[in-house]
């Protein structure tokens, strides 16, 4: 191969792997799914209290809670409320994962909407819901033992 063809095929591979990595990295960034925040806490007397400022806007924030078996996903509603969720599946107990903007029990199958309803069986009960409490700039999760009942 001539010197100036092997420039040619080089300079032609590069740039195309350039513009495959600035639309990917470009995908990527606009999928909001992909992005996940994690806040950790410790509960005090059978709650937990999280900083709004922790929390992502307009998607769950996952809060790992010291010695609860399960994450909690937080969310802000419409009205200003929050919706606090036990991620575990009401089918087997077992933990779910955060799919999207849906979470997913990789035991079985089932998935649950945002909201916590059941969009795929096998689990037919919606998702534990924890009461929440707005106080000052901090959201008041209060913790209840998860159950399958």
């Amino acid at each position: 191969m001539r010197r100036r063809e092997f420039i040619k095929k080089s300079c032609g591979a590069c740039g195309a792997m350039s513009i495959g990595l600035l639309l990917g990295s470009s995908f990527l960034e606009s999928c909001g799914a992909m992005k996940l925040t994690v806040v950790k806490a410790t509960p005090k007397d059978g709650k937990v209290t999280v900083p709004i400022s922790s929390l992502t806007e307009g998607n769950a924030t996952l809060v790992r809670v010291k010695d609860y078996p399960f994450d909690i996903a937080v969310k802000k509603q419409q009205d200003n409320s929050y919706l606090a969720l036990v991620l575990m599946c009401t089918h087997a107990g077992h933990p779910l994962v955060k799919s999207g903007n849906s979470y997913y029990c990789t035991l079985h199958g089932s998935r649950f909407n945002g909201d916590g309803k059941v969009m795929t069986a096998p689990a037919s009960k919606p998702l534990m819901h924890l009461p929440t409490t707005t106080v000052n700039d901090f959201v008041n999760i209060t913790l209840l033992k998860p159950s399958l009942s």
